[in-house]
C-alpha cells in the first residue's frame, strides 16, 4: 500500500500538544501516526502514538509534549480495514520550538556528494548536491566554508555563496579561487528562515605537480 501527500504540523503554544492534519488516501480505511526524536530515522514505527480515521482533518497527539531543544518528527501510515499497514512512510512533519515556545520553520537538509577538483592554478572546483528530503525544507542560498589548513572552521566567514533555490535535487559547483591546500571545505544552507548545518567536511589535498620543489 502506498502513501500519498504529506503531514502539515502544527505545535500549540499553550500547551505543546500536536496536532498533525493526515494527507488524503483513497484507499487507506486510516493512518497510524508515529514519532522519533531528533531524526526521521528515529521514529519508533513499532509504536503507534494515534490513529486517525479516514475523513479526518486534524489530529490532536495531547500527551506528546515538546520541549525547548528538541527536534520530534511524526510520520505516518496508511493501514487497510484489515489491519495491514504499509511499510514506508512518506508523510513526515518536524515540531521544534524556540525560546518563546512558538514553532519553527521546517529545518534545512544537509548538503552531500562534496567532490574537488585542483586546477593548475591551484584554484579549486567544489561540487555538491542538495536533495531536501521529506519534512525538510528548500535551500536558497549555499555558503562554503574551509578550515584554511586549520581544521577549524570560521562559521562567519564564508570563501564563497551560492544563489539558489533548491525545493527538488539541485548538482552545484563553485570555484574557489587560490585556497589553503591541504585543507577541509564544507557547505551549510539556508533560506530567509533558518541556517542549515555544516556538511561533513571534505579534505582536499594540493597537487604534487603545484607544490615547490624540496631542498
Amino acid at each position: 500500500m502506498r502513501l500519498f501527500g504529506t503531514i502539515d504540523g502544527e505545535v500549540s503554544r499553550r500547551d505543546r500538544s500536536a496536532a498533525l492534519t493526515p494527507p488524503f488516501d483513497l484507499f487507506a480505511s486510516g493512518y497510524l501516526f508515529y514519532r522519533g526524536l531528533g531524526l526521521p530515522a528515529n521514529i519508533d514505527y513499532s509504536t503507534p502514538i494515534g490513529y486517525a480515521p479516514p475523513g479526518t482533518t486534524q489530529i490532536v497527539l495531547q500527551d506528546n509534549e515538546i520541549s525547548q531543544g528538541q527536534r520530534i518528527w511524526f510520520g505516518l501510515r496508511a493501514v487497510s480495514s484489515s489491519g495491514l499497514e504499509e511499510t514506508n512512510c512518506h508523510a513526515l512533519a518536524c515540531a521544534e520550538l524556540d525560546a518563546g515556545d512558538c514553532l519553527l520553520p521546517a529545518p534545512l537538509d544537509l548538503a552531500t556528494d562534496l567532490s574537488a577538483t585542483v586546477l593548475a592554478d591551484g584554484s579549486v572546483v567544489l561540487g555538491f548536491s542538495y536533495l531536501p528530503q521529506a519534512g525538510y525544507a528548500a535551500a536558497e542560498t549555499f555558503e562554503v566554508f574551509t578550515d584554511h589548513g586549520t581544521g577549524v572552521f570560521d562559521l562567519e566567514s564564508p570563501v564563497a555563496a551560492l544563489s539558489q533555490v533548491a525545493s527538488d535535487q539541485v548538482e552545484l559547483e563553485v570555484v574557489l579561487t587560490a585556497p589553503t591546500l591541504p585543507g577541509k571545505f564544507a557547505v551549510r544552507p539556508s533560506n530567509g528562515s533558518r541556517v542549515g548545518q555544516l556538511s561533513r567536511a571534505l579534505h582536499v589535498a594540493a597537487r604534487q605537480d603545484l607544490l615547490p620543489p624540496s631542498l
